[in-house]
């Protein structure tokens, strides 16, 4: 509401996308607004950003039969647009595909009606960070050049790479260099979440043992996807009352479901990369991962290769770096990882 860009980040499955969707969700009913969310994750080239944002737009604008719907079709006209309907809904569909102009020119004719446009929109850009991936390099300066001209305009920027976040938003040579406020959307505190919990329960006529939320809290970290699933099991469980035993078996019941699919990921890695993750979840976290003494005591080789191998399993996400220390980024794996270590 006060016309400030905002910029939020964190570990992913943290809620950042929920949180967006709920404070969409609030402003709803809001006749001075409208909300647009972009998910930029599968995204890999400028053109892709396009589409994207235009079938966005597309969505939010609703019907077919706005006069705003009907004016974006005319602006995007380059684009192609193909306009298919769902059946049950009647809401309209959209395909875009860059056929007649170049993407700086797509670009601007989307920030050019979101200007013209009669509400306050709020656009929410998730996965932000995708566009230093695309081989266009100029489409920072491009979006900047756009964005910061436009009043009725506000914007999301979310991310799970929170140095490349940083980067992005502080560093003087960027474009983007304090056109946002940062929020780094941190983990619940633990005695407000304990307390969440255990009313959650009592009102679903379930009763946790005294010690259960702490435990549930420390087995998934106070990481809110993993808090919010184990929960999830142990209500689906039907015990009347919940304690350790019941707990515990839960727990081996969510690892032992993923099993399959953990053992498969043994092939998407090098042996040392395998390794390293291993040594990693045995760890729980580790801030010197070059250190003599971590090489040591899992039979690592060389720095240097140590260190090639937490630059991709970092790049692709298996495991993160946040305030100075490594962690294996899905617990449910870290922890069957930790178990197959003891095993051997």
């Amino acid at each position: 509401m006060n016309g400030r860009n905002l910029t939020i980040t964190s570990i992913r499955r943290m809620g950042k996308t929920d949180l967006i969707k709920h404070v969409f969700y609030k402003l709803r009913n809001d006749k001075n607004y409208r909300t647009v969310y972009v998910d930029l994750q599968p995204t890999t080239t400028s053109a892709d950003f396009v589409r994207k944002i235009g079938q966005a737009l597309f969505r939010s604008l609703g019907s077919s039969r706005s006069r705003w719907f009907n004016r974006l079709i005319q602006q995007l006209s380059g684009l192609r647009p193909k306009i298919t309907f769902d059946t049950l809904t009647g809401q309209p569909s959209v395909q875009l595909d860059i056929v007649n102009e170049e993407v700086p020119v797509s670009i601007e004719k989307i920030f050019d009606f979101i200007s013209t446009y009669e509400k306050k929109v709020v656009l929410a850009f998730d996965e932000f960070q995708q566009i230093i991936r695309y081989p266009e390099k100029n489409i920072q300066a491009l979006l900047r050049s756009h964005i910061q001209g436009i009043s009725n305009l506000s914007c999301i920027f979310s991310g799970s790479h929170r140095n490349i976040l940083a980067s992005m938003f502080e560093d003087y040579s960027q474009p983007f260099y304090q056109s946002a406020d940062m929020i780094y959307l941190d983990k619940i505190d633990p005695v407000k979440y304990k307390n969440f919990i255990t009313t959650k329960f009592r009102t679903g006529k379930s009763v946790l043992a005294s010690e259960i939320p702490d435990l549930i809290l420390e087995k998934t970290r106070n990481h809110t996807y993993y808090v919010q699933y184990f929960c999830n099991q142990l209500y689906a469980s039907g015990y009347p009352v919940i304690d350790h035993k019941e707990a515990e078996l839960i727990w081996s019941n969510i690892l032992d479901e993923r099993e399959g699919i953990y053992y498969d990921y043994r092939n998407l890695f090098t042996d040392l990369q395998f390794n390293v993750l291993k040594a990693i979840a045995s760890e729980g976290s580790i801030n010197k991962p070059l250190s003599a003494q971590f090489l040591h005591r899992y039979g690592l080789p060389t720095p240097s290769s140590v260190k090639t191998a937490l630059n991709a399993l970092l790049d692709r996400e298996f495991i993160h770096y946040d305030r100075d220390e490594y962690f294996v980024t899905d617990v449910f794996l870290s922890e069957w990882l930790r178990e197959m270590t003891k095993i051997y």
